[in-house]
């Protein structure tokens, strides 16, 4: 090559690549980014040790991690204080203190908790006095990969110098399992010739679901026909109706995908009451949104054989709150697409898409950018933190 020859900006540009899935767009100082702990939907092991019949001034043991905890119940032994003689016995081990810890539940149960969420221990009883059950399998939190939307989970202490001082905002990926379904009970009363208004909103569109009843209608009569208008209404994958002879029960079909209702009645007598509205934030998604994975390229990943770097359980999470970054997407979205959050586990859930499915939820708090140049499979994805 002509050592005086330069390459231009243009050949450079339409040779690199376009980005990285989880890389930000730009490196503007208006990018803002956090840290969240990815921890769910972690579980530490749970084992009961039952001791169901004490024997005076006999031993009693059970194995963890195939070392033998073992207690003389002594004289005039019961249940509870054999039981808590065996607790101590774990609690002072230090073979067994640094992998479970006990506790007393009840009057005669010994409980096991593995030290470390994910850490799983054996459990074997060696007398015939004793029970032994499994309460909670160990789970560790999903690797989360780059450019995935995640949920907030809630928070909790900083460990370390800071407890008590800071919290960590702790995160996953939005699951239909992690996410939750908003229900509402309706309960009308009867009345001659009475109005029972009903207007329901999903994804921005409006359903009048009301009815009317005759000179002698009936509590029944009502529910089964509002139950009835609202199914024919609503579009699949939104809300559905059931009845009780009483009640009108409303609930999403969509684990995170919310709705809004408006219920009153009209005549003299006619009344609606709300009996139950079952509504956690975790029933919007749009409400638990707390950023996009960002890609990064020092130990804060760890690379996992088979695949790519992703974020492992534990680990703070640097997620982007408020600006632009790359996505994977082969759709080729363009600005005005909707932008659908994927919820069903067995995909790649936490994935944007501009198609809708039965298991996507849309992001209001978002919008394409522009598609990636050529076969690149990703687009930029332009995302704010709803307040």
């Amino acid at each position: 090559m002509n050592p005086n020859q330069t390459i231009s900006q243009r050949n450079i540009q339409t040779r690199r690549p376009q980005g990285h899935v989880g890389q930000l767009v730009t490196s503007s100082r208006l990018n803002k980014c956090t840290t969240l702990i990815n921890n769910a939907p972690q579980a530490a092991q749970v084992s009961d040790v039952v001791v169901a019949n004490a024997v005076a001034n006999a031993d009693h043991a059970f194995k963890v991690n195939g070392i033998e905890i073992k207690d003389n119940s002594g004289v005039g032994a019961t249940n509870q204080s054999t039981a808590e003689k065996l607790i101590a016995k774990v609690n002072a081990n230090p073979l067994v203190r640094g992998q479970v810890r006990a506790e007393l539940i009840g009057v005669n149960t010994v409980r096991l908790t593995s030290t470390y969420p994910g850490m799983a221990f054996t459990l074997t009883e060696d007398d015939a006095n004793l029970t032994v059950t499994a309460i909670t399998s160990p789970a560790l939190a999903d690797a989360i990969p780059f450019g995935r939307l995640l949920i907030s989970t809630g928070y909790m202490d900083a460990i370390g110098p800071q407890e008590g001082k800071e919290f960590n905002e702790l995160c996953a990926l939005p699951k239909s399992t992690t996410l939750k379904k908003r229900a509402v009970v309706l309960m009308p009363t009867a009345a001659n010739a009475g109005i029972y208004h009903l207007i329901l909103e999903v994804d921005g569109k409006i359903y009048d679901c009301s009815v009317t009843g005759d000179a002698d209608a009936t509590e029944q009569e009502i529910v089964e026909a509002q139950a009835a208008k609202v199914n024919a209404a609503m579009p699949a994958n939104t809300v559905i109706a059931t009845e009780d002879d009483a009640a009108l029960t409303l609930t999403a079909e969509v684990a995170g995908k919310t709705f809004k209702y408006t219920a009153w009645a009209e005549g003299a007598g006619a009344a609606v009451d709300v009996t139950s509205d079952d509504n956690p934030p975790e029933a919007d998604l749009n409400k638990v949104a707390a950023g996009i994975s960002v890609r990064r390229y020092d130990q804060a990943t760890r690379s996992i054989p088979g695949g790519s770097a992703e974020y492992q359980p534990n680990e703070g999470v640097e997620a982007l709150e408020d600006g632009s970054i790359w996505a994977e997407n082969e759709e080729a979205p363009t600005r005005g697409d909707v932008v659908y959050v994927e919820t069903d586990p067995t995909k790649d859930v936490g994935g944007f898409y501009k198609s809708a499915s039965a298991t996507r939820i849309p992001l209001k708090d978002a919008a394409w950018q522009r598609a990636g140049r050529g076969d690149v499979p990703i687009a930029a994805l332009r995302f704010r933190r709803a307040i």
